[in-house]
């Protein structure tokens, strides 16, 4: 699945950062960072770039930033 993302654009930590996500519904930048092991500061970065590209969303809730993954599908029919 990381080559499909890659295929369409995403750099490769953009593509880890998504991945890592898909396992869990919410996720903390600072699970993010555990789990890709890409410095936190860097993961807000990344976070901000796939907000951008409609790939994820966020809510805060009690002063905690959690990120969601959006489904691919709708974000890439339009290249297929």
């Amino acid at each position: 699945m990381k080559n499909m993302l890659l295929k369409f654009g995403l750099e490769e930590k953009e593509a880890d950062i998504y991945l890592s996500c898909l396992g869990k519904e919410l996720n903390t930048p600072t699970e993010i960072a555990k789990k890709t092991d890409i410095k936190r500061t860097t993961i807000y970065f990344y976070l901000k770039k796939l907000l951008g590209k409609g790939l994820i969303s966020y809510k805060v809730y009690r002063y905690k930033k959690y990120i969601k993954t959006l489904p691919l599908r709708d974000r890439f029919s339009q290249y297929v």
